[in-house]
């Protein structure tokens, strides 16, 4: 029996290019609908600061810095593909002992 698990969505999100920008998202948010649907409790960082990276407030470090506090506040991590912030997501979540999935289909149902 799996107990419903927090899952935190990490995969490419930056580009030069808007319309990779809104596939990144898109893949994202496919993938947490995936595992609400399997009954756990994803975070998506691609929809949760789509466009923040407009707003002269935030850096990248400052990014980081959220993804891996709510990283260190999950379960599970659904790892979607390399870039360098999601790499050193990886890389955080392995140092926690993290479960780390490589796609939706992986993760098990909650029951």
């Amino acid at each position: 029996m799996i107990q419903p698990q927090y899952v935190y969505i990490s995969g490419p999100y930056s580009s030069q290019d808007p319309l990779r920008v809104a596939a990144n998202v898109e893949r994202a948010d496919e993938a947490a609908q995936a595992i609400a649907a399997k009954g756990h409790f994803p975070f998506c960082p691609h929809t949760q600061t789509s466009g923040w990276e407009d707003d002269a407030r935030f850096a990248y470090e400052d990014f980081l810095r959220i993804d891996l506090a709510w990283i260190a506040r999950c379960d599970w991590l659904l790892f979607l593909g390399h870039s360098p912030g999601a790499d050193r997501e990886l890389e955080f979540a392995v140092e926690c002992g993290m479960v780390v999935f490589h796609s939706a289909e992986e993760v098990p149902e909650a029951t």
